[in-house]
Protein backbone atom coordinates (compact mmCIF):
# COMPACT_ATOMS: atom_id res chain seq x y z
CA UNK A 1 0.00 0.00 0.00
CA UNK A 2 1.14 3.54 -0.78
CA UNK A 3 -0.30 6.92 0.05
CA UNK A 4 -1.53 9.55 -2.38
CA UNK A 5 -1.35 12.81 -0.43
CA UNK A 6 -3.84 15.15 -2.10
CA UNK A 7 -4.22 18.89 -1.91
CA UNK A 8 -7.76 19.77 -0.88
CA UNK A 9 -8.72 20.80 -4.44
CA UNK A 10 -8.15 17.20 -5.54
CA UNK A 11 -9.13 15.36 -2.36
CA UNK A 12 -12.66 16.77 -2.35
CA UNK A 13 -13.12 15.53 -5.95
CA UNK A 14 -12.07 11.94 -5.16
CA UNK A 15 -14.28 9.28 -3.62
CA UNK A 16 -13.71 8.70 0.09
CA UNK A 17 -10.82 6.40 0.94
CA UNK A 18 -11.34 2.94 2.38
CA UNK A 19 -9.97 3.90 5.80
CA UNK A 20 -6.59 2.20 5.21
CA UNK A 21 -3.51 3.12 7.21
CA UNK A 22 -1.84 6.15 5.60
CA UNK A 23 1.14 5.72 7.93
CA UNK A 24 2.03 2.27 6.58
CA UNK A 25 5.45 2.37 4.90
CA UNK A 26 5.40 2.12 1.14
CA UNK A 27 7.41 -0.47 -0.73
CA UNK A 28 7.72 1.83 -3.74
CA UNK A 29 11.29 3.04 -4.23
CA UNK A 30 10.06 6.45 -5.42
CA UNK A 31 8.02 6.70 -2.22
CA UNK A 32 4.52 8.01 -1.72
CA UNK A 33 3.03 10.65 -4.02
CA UNK A 34 1.53 14.10 -3.51
CA UNK A 35 -1.00 15.37 -6.05
CA UNK A 36 -3.14 18.36 -6.98
CA UNK A 37 -5.84 19.21 -9.48
CA UNK A 38 -4.64 21.58 -12.25
CA UNK A 39 -6.91 23.28 -14.77
CA UNK A 40 -5.37 24.37 -18.07
CA UNK A 41 -8.54 25.06 -20.05
CA UNK A 42 -9.79 23.08 -21.77
CA UNK A 43 -7.78 20.38 -19.95
CA UNK A 44 -8.41 19.09 -16.44
CA UNK A 45 -5.26 17.47 -15.12
CA UNK A 46 -3.73 15.88 -12.05
CA UNK A 47 -0.14 16.80 -11.28
CA UNK A 48 1.68 14.44 -8.90
CA UNK A 49 5.21 14.34 -7.49
CA UNK A 50 7.05 11.46 -5.84
CA UNK A 51 8.47 11.81 -2.33
CA UNK A 52 11.87 10.45 -3.43
CA UNK A 53 13.52 11.88 -6.56
CA UNK A 54 10.70 14.47 -6.86
CA UNK A 55 9.65 12.94 -10.17
CA UNK A 56 6.65 14.83 -11.63
CA UNK A 57 3.76 13.05 -13.33
CA UNK A 58 0.91 14.68 -15.21
CA UNK A 59 -2.25 12.87 -16.26
CA UNK A 60 -5.80 13.58 -17.35
CA UNK A 61 -8.02 14.12 -14.32
CA UNK A 62 -11.06 12.38 -15.73
CA UNK A 63 -12.39 10.04 -14.59
CA UNK A 64 -11.49 11.42 -11.19
CA UNK A 65 -12.67 8.41 -9.23
CA UNK A 66 -10.02 6.31 -11.02
CA UNK A 67 -7.01 8.57 -10.30
CA UNK A 68 -5.57 6.27 -7.59
CA UNK A 69 -5.80 3.32 -10.02
CA UNK A 70 -4.54 5.18 -13.09
CA UNK A 71 -1.54 6.91 -11.46
CA UNK A 72 0.55 3.71 -11.20
CA UNK A 73 -0.19 2.91 -14.87
CA UNK A 74 0.83 6.42 -15.94
CA UNK A 75 3.98 6.17 -13.83
CA UNK A 76 4.87 2.92 -15.61
CA UNK A 77 4.66 4.72 -18.97
CA UNK A 78 6.77 7.62 -17.73
CA UNK A 79 9.43 5.30 -16.33
CA UNK A 80 9.66 3.57 -19.70
CA UNK A 81 9.95 7.00 -21.36
CA UNK A 82 12.93 7.84 -19.17
CA UNK A 83 14.51 4.53 -20.12
CA UNK A 84 13.83 2.37 -17.09
CA UNK A 85 14.06 -1.35 -17.73
CA UNK A 86 10.47 -2.64 -18.13
CA UNK A 87 10.84 -5.04 -15.18
CA UNK A 88 11.85 -2.25 -12.77
CA UNK A 89 9.03 -0.04 -14.06
CA UNK A 90 6.56 -2.89 -13.52
CA UNK A 91 7.80 -3.54 -9.98
CA UNK A 92 7.43 0.16 -9.09
CA UNK A 93 3.92 0.24 -10.56
CA UNK A 94 2.92 -2.80 -8.51
CA UNK A 95 4.52 -1.45 -5.31
CA UNK A 96 2.27 1.62 -5.49
CA UNK A 97 -0.94 -0.35 -5.44
CA UNK A 98 -3.28 0.28 -3.83
CA UNK A 99 -2.94 4.06 -3.45
CA UNK A 100 -4.82 5.50 -0.49
CA UNK A 101 -5.89 9.17 -0.98
CA UNK A 102 -5.48 11.35 2.13
CA UNK A 103 -5.01 15.07 2.81
CA UNK A 104 -1.59 16.48 1.93
CA UNK A 105 -1.63 19.07 4.67
CA UNK A 106 1.57 21.10 4.56
CA UNK A 107 3.96 18.47 3.24
CA UNK A 108 7.21 19.60 1.61
CA UNK A 109 6.09 17.98 -1.65
CA UNK A 110 3.34 20.60 -1.96
CA UNK A 111 6.05 23.20 -2.68
CA UNK A 112 7.36 20.90 -5.43
CA UNK A 113 3.86 20.67 -6.90
CA UNK A 114 3.70 24.45 -7.00
CA UNK A 115 7.15 24.58 -8.66
CA UNK A 116 6.12 22.08 -11.34
CA UNK A 117 2.78 23.78 -11.87
CA UNK A 118 4.60 27.06 -12.48
CA UNK A 119 6.92 25.40 -15.04
CA UNK A 120 3.92 23.77 -16.67
CA UNK A 121 1.92 26.98 -16.95
CA UNK A 122 4.92 28.81 -18.42
CA UNK A 123 5.46 26.06 -21.01
CA UNK A 124 1.70 26.01 -21.70
CA UNK A 125 1.74 29.73 -22.43
CA UNK A 126 4.71 29.22 -24.78
CA UNK A 127 2.93 26.67 -26.97
CA UNK A 128 2.90 23.34 -25.16
CA UNK A 129 -0.91 23.36 -25.20
CA UNK A 130 -1.02 20.85 -28.06
CA UNK A 131 0.92 18.20 -26.15
CA UNK A 132 -0.47 15.14 -24.40
CA UNK A 133 -0.21 14.80 -20.60
CA UNK A 134 2.44 12.12 -21.16
CA UNK A 135 4.55 14.47 -23.28
CA UNK A 136 4.15 17.21 -20.68
CA UNK A 137 5.25 14.76 -17.94
CA UNK A 138 8.38 13.93 -19.89
CA UNK A 139 9.07 17.64 -20.39
CA UNK A 140 8.79 18.33 -16.64
CA UNK A 141 10.86 15.25 -15.76
CA UNK A 142 13.74 16.39 -17.96
CA UNK A 143 14.04 19.99 -16.73
CA UNK A 144 17.21 20.64 -14.69
CA UNK A 145 16.50 21.89 -11.19
CA UNK A 146 18.67 23.81 -8.77
CA UNK A 147 16.64 22.11 -6.07
CA UNK A 148 18.06 18.77 -7.27
CA UNK A 149 21.61 20.17 -7.53
CA UNK A 150 21.29 20.73 -11.28
CA UNK A 151 20.01 17.26 -12.03
CA UNK A 152 16.71 16.50 -13.67
CA UNK A 153 13.97 14.60 -11.83
CA UNK A 154 14.44 11.80 -14.38
CA UNK A 155 18.13 11.56 -13.44
CA UNK A 156 17.23 11.59 -9.74
CA UNK A 157 14.74 8.74 -10.30
CA UNK A 158 17.31 6.72 -12.24
CA UNK A 159 19.85 7.24 -9.43
CA UNK A 160 17.25 6.07 -6.91
CA UNK A 161 17.22 2.74 -8.77
CA UNK A 162 21.01 2.73 -9.20
CA UNK A 163 20.66 2.93 -12.99
CA UNK A 164 23.59 4.30 -14.92
CA UNK A 165 23.02 7.73 -16.41
CA UNK A 166 21.64 7.55 -19.92
CA UNK A 167 23.86 9.49 -22.34
CA UNK A 168 20.98 10.54 -24.61
CA UNK A 169 20.89 14.31 -24.69
CA UNK A 170 17.53 14.39 -26.48
CA UNK A 171 15.67 13.43 -23.30
CA UNK A 172 17.96 15.21 -20.87
CA UNK A 173 18.74 12.07 -18.96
Amino acid sequence: MSTLYCKEDLLRRLPAGDGGDATAPTLARLGDWTAAFVALPPLRLVLAVSDHARLPLLMAADPLDEVPVRLPRELYRLLLDIRFPPELARLEREALQPLLPVSAGDRTAVAWLEHYESLLREAWDQGMSGRSPGEMSLFLATQPSELLEGATPAQAARRRFQLLPDQTSATGL
